[in-house]
């Protein structure tokens, strides 16, 4: 009875559950970018679910649970592709995020099958490599010491493998594998980051488009204290003292200063000397001892003959500098080495 008397409501809302469930399979087969929207959302959910499954065996430093949750995300992820996926970042992430509570031996080789599988997802990224190398090196040395050269060869800027590289050496007493590695490491032609293969969203928080040791930049304090808005970039070169020369974009102006960023991959060195500045037929010769000087990150020493920086690597920096007003400026030129930070003592690099 009680059907009878609600089979027209019953029959309506079905046809409107129908409804709706083909509208929006229409919707979402015309809007791409909705459809598209709606996938990628999910995938960020689906990550972060996984990394929520993941943190009480953080938290524990349970690396043996850690290791099956991210096995749990990498199966997964095979349902829908055999090969790399939509859910390889994910994935990555989540192993990074483990691989930063990792201290121990044991802590690496519970997660060797991850780094394994990793690599065997797409062998083009960098640190994959290196993680796999620290999980073998107790019991196959070749074959860590291979994959570090892999990791090398996918990005030769970045420290990691050759830290792993000078570790081993120590262990087996091997100072000439660890001097030969650090003199390639100071040589290494600067880089950034992104050539890991691996597309990071934190990557686009960096200037110049990703981490990187190839540039930096200046921009001018005016009289009225207003920076010029234009940045004007030079290359940087390593290991070596170098003048900077710099044409300003408006002739005659009034300089008080500059700043300089910095968005490297790597710890480096900065001996800041001297700065010149041309105009009016005149050449301003600045010391460190004329100017005050303040940065975001950075930590700063100074002696009698110049001020060092360090930059912290994967950080943007800024490096205030300020010093009394000059007038009619055209030119300048900043006399700085820009250094590679040593990844050993000399007893393990050489000297």
């Amino acid at each position: 009875m009680f059907f009878k008397k609600n089979k027209n409501i019953f029959v309506f809302l079905i046809g409107l559950f129908l409804f709706l469930i083909l509208s929006t399979l229409v919707v979402l087969t015309v809007n791409s970018e909705l459809r598209r929207s709606i996938f990628l959302r999910s995938l960020v959910l689906h990550d972060f679910y996984r990394t929520q499954k993941m943190i009480t065996g953080l938290q524990s430093r349970n690396f043996s649970l850690v290791s099956k949750r991210i096995q749990e995300h990498i199966d997964f992820s095979k349902l829908i592709a055999k090969d790399k996926n939509y859910m390889f970042d994910g994935i990555y992430a989540a192993t990074d995020l483990a691989v930063s509570r990792a201290i121990e031996q044991d802590d690496y080789n519970n997660l060797e099958n991850i780094f394994k599988q990793l690599i065997e997802l797409d062998s083009r990224v960098y640190k994959p490599h290196v993680w796999y190398a620290r999980s073998l090196s107790d019991n196959d040395t070749a074959k860590a010491l291979k994959h570090l050269n892999m990791a090398i060869k996918i990005s030769a800027s970045e420290s990691e493998a050759y830290r792993e590289i000078i570790r081993i050496g120590q262990n087996l007493n091997d100072l000439e594998m660890t001097s030969k590695y650090c003199k390639i490491y100071q040589k290494a032609l600067s880089g950034g980051s992104m050539s890991t293969g691996l597309i990071s969203p934190n990557s686009f928080t960096a200037l110049f488009n990703s981490f990187n040791n190839d540039k930096f930049a200046i921009k001018l304090f005016t009289k009225d204290n207003i920076k010029n808005q234009d940045y004007l970039t030079a290359t940087t070169l390593l290991n070596k003292n170098n003048n900077y020369e710099f044409l300003l974009p408006r002739e005659f102006i009034e300089v008080g200063g500059l700043n300089l960023y910095f968005s490297t991959t790597e710890a480096l060195k900065i001996i800041l000397k001297k700065i010149y500045y041309y105009g009016d037929s005149k050449i301003y010769e600045i010391s460190h001892k004329d100017i005050t000087i303040s940065s975001q990150n950075s930590y700063i020493e100074e002696n009698k003959e110049n001020i060092s920086i360090f930059l912290i690597p994967k950080k943007n920096e800024i490096i205030r500098i300020k010093h009394s007003y000059l007038k009619k400026i055209e030119k300048m030129k900043i006399e700085m080495s820009i250094e590679k930070m040593n990844l050993a003592g000399n007893s393990l690099c050489g000297k």
